[in-house]
């Protein structure tokens, strides 16, 4: 008799401990595919140009996904390009930097910080932009923006009156740039054909 009230006991704890971990694991499979919804519904409005709803979308979503890193990066990068779209500078560069901040190994860093740099150059803060395209130099040097970072510093210094540092970015930027090709080169590919 012990023997049966002990194994119904034994029965009933692990049924109500472990009965509850299914619906647990199903409700939070149902929570994941709500918020992969809501980021697709927010890419899905990106692409159609429907920025503030986007903008929106993805500020839901990335409270939901800060644990993948790549991903909320991503997302930070996006709501950023969203503002960007609406021409609200000021938030997008907030948006911008929280994705360089929080996620530095981010490989959007780069482009995010080139980014920045362009918006201050539109908005006429010369010196700022000067200063974000030499934080990409300095901390990306192996950015794909690189050149272009170069040059774009060597501008801003240049309209900010800073023409020796513009004349250093300038002297790196017209060295690095690329060699243009030869046109005997170009023409025996083209009469080969």
């Amino acid at each position: 008799m012990k023997k049966i009230l002990f194994l119904l006991t034994t029965i009933l704890i692990s049924t109500a401990v472990f009965g509850q971990r299914p619906q647990e694991k199903q409700l939070e499979r149902q929570q994941k595919q709500v918020n992969a919804n809501i980021f697709v519904e927010a890419e899905d409005l990106f692409y159609k140009g429907k920025y503030k709803e986007a903008e929106v979308n993805y500020k839901k979503s990335i409270k939901k996904c800060e644990n993948d890193r790549k991903l909320a990066a991503y997302i930070y990068f996006q709501t950023g390009e969203c503002c960007y779209q609406q021409g609200k500078n000021k938030q997008a560069i907030l948006e911008y930097e929280k994705a360089i901040n929080n996620y530095p190994e981010s490989e959007l860093c780069p482009e995010i910080q080139y980014k920045i740099g362009i918006i201050y150059s539109q908005i006429k803060q010369y010196k700022k932009a000067a200063k974000e395209f030499e934080k990409l130099i300095s901390k990306y040097p192996e950015s794909r923006n690189i050149n272009m970072a170069y040059g774009q510093a060597a501008r801003c210094r240049a309209l900010s009156g800073s023409l020796l540092k513009a004349k250093k970015h300038y002297d790196v930027a017209r060295k690095n740039r690329p060699k243009p090709v030869k046109k005997k080169i170009q023409r025996k590919h083209i009469d080969s054909k």
